[in-house]
C-alpha cells in the first residue's frame, strides 16, 4: 500500500514538474462596438483565471476579471479596448502564467467633405447657407480615401448611383454623405453638421459678372510656381487687357485687391505678392473692362 501511495506521489509530483505554462492568442484588433475573444491554445485540464492590465501604457497591474475561468474569454471593445491580457492555469496546486496579449482597435479620422474653390459655389456663413450659380455645377469629395462603402444623401434620401468618394452638385439641397471603412463595414461615419445646404445664388448679378467675355483667354493663362511660395508668377497672352486683380478665400471673401502691372512684351509677365496668404486653396480673379476670369491656385 505504501509503494501504491509512493508511485501516485510520484506521477503527481511528474505531472507537475512537466507542466506547460498557457499559451494564448486571440482578437487583438477591433473593431468600435465589436467584442473578441482570447483562448488557451494548448488547454489542459487546469483551471484558470484571466486577468487584465488598463492601460497597456501605464504602470496600472494586473487585475483578476470576474467570472472569467474557462479556457476562452470574450471582451468587449468599449471596456478593453488599449488593455492587456493574460491568463493564470492552475495544476494540482501548482500555478503558471500565460504570454500576454494586447487588445488595440481601429481608428478613423472624422468623415469631412472638401468644398472646391470656385466662384460659383460661395459660403455665407452668417445663413450657414451655399451660394450656387445657376447653370453650373461643383464636384465635392470626401477627404478620408480609407472610407470605401459610400452613400451620398439629398434631404435626407440616399441619391441612387452616388457611391463614390466624389458626388456633382448641380442643384440646391442639403447634401451630405455616409461612408464606412472596409476594414469595419459594420461601422458608419456621417459629416458632423446638417452637411451642405445649397441654394441658388440670390444675386443672380454676381453670377453673370463671374463669366469670362472670352473663354478660349483662360486656356493659356499660366499660373506658377504652384503651389505658391512669397510670390506668384502670371503670364497672359499679349491681348489681355486686364487691368487689376484680387484674391479670394474658398468661401468668397476678398482678401486682397490690387492694380496688375505688366510686362510689355509678346507674352505679359507680371509678379503677385502671396507671402501674406495662409497656406491653403485661392481663387485669382483677373478683371479688365466687362471682362473678368479666375484660375485656381495653392498657398504653401
Amino acid at each position: 500500500m505504501k509503494k501504491i501511495l509512493l508511485f501516485i506521489f510520484f506521477l503527481a509530483s511528474l505531472q507537475t514538474a512537466f507542466a506547460q505554462a498557457p499559451v494564448i492568442e486571440g482578437d487583438i484588433r477591433l473593431c468600435a462596438y465589436t467584442n473578441g475573444t482570447a483562448r488557451v491554445t494548448n488547454p489542459t485540464s487546469a483551471s484558470y483565471q484571466w486577468y487584465v492590465k488598463r492601460y497597456w501604457f501605464n504602470e496600472a497591474p494586473y487585475v483578476p476579471i470576474l467570472g472569467a475561468t474557462g479556457p476562452t474569454f470574450t471582451y468587449d471593445w468599449f471596456h478593453y479596448d488599449q488593455t492587456l491580457l493574460k491568463v493564470v492555469a492552475t495544476l494540482n496546486g501548482v500555478s503558471t502564467e500565460s504570454n500576454t496579449i494586447r487588445i488595440d482597435s481601429y481608428a478613423f479620422a472624422g468623415l469631412t467633405i472638401a468644398t472646391p474653390v470656385t466662384p460659383f459655389l460661395v459660403y455665407n456663413s452668417q445663413a450657414g447657407l451655399w451660394y450656387l450659380c445657376p447653370g453650373h455645377s461643383v464636384d465635392i469629395r470626401m477627404n478620408n480615401p480609407p472610407y470605401s462603402i459610400i452613400q451620398w444623401y439629398k434631404n435626407g434620401q440616399p441619391i441612387p448611383g452616388a457611391i463614390s468618394a466624389t458626388y456633382t452638385i448641380s442643384e440646391p439641397g442639403n447634401y451630405y454623405v455616409v461612408a464606412s471603412p472596409g476594414l469595419c463595414p459594420n461601422l458608419s461615419f456621417q459629416e458632423p453638421g446638417s452637411g451642405m445646404r445649397v441654394v441658388w445664388n440670390p444675386n443672380p448679378n454676381s453670377c453673370n459678372a463671374l463669366g469670362t467675355a472670352n473663354p478660349e483667354m483662360e486656356l493659356v493663362v499660366n499660373l506658377y510656381p504652384n503651389p505658391a511660395k512669397d510670390r506668384l508668377t502670371l503670364e497672359l497672352p499679349h491681348n489681355a487687357n486686364f487691368t487689376s486683380y484680387s484674391i479670394l478665400d474658398i468661401s468668397g471673401k476678398v482678401i486682397s485687391h490690387d492694380n496688375l502691372s505688366l510686362s510689355n512684351t509678346a507674352i505679359k509677365t507680371g509678379q503677385l505678392k502671396t507671402g501674406h496668404l495662409s497656406s491653403g486653396f485661392y481663387m485669382l480673379r483677373l478683371e479688365g473692362e466687362k471682362t473678368s476670369i479666375f484660375k485656381k491656385f495653392i498657398k504653401e
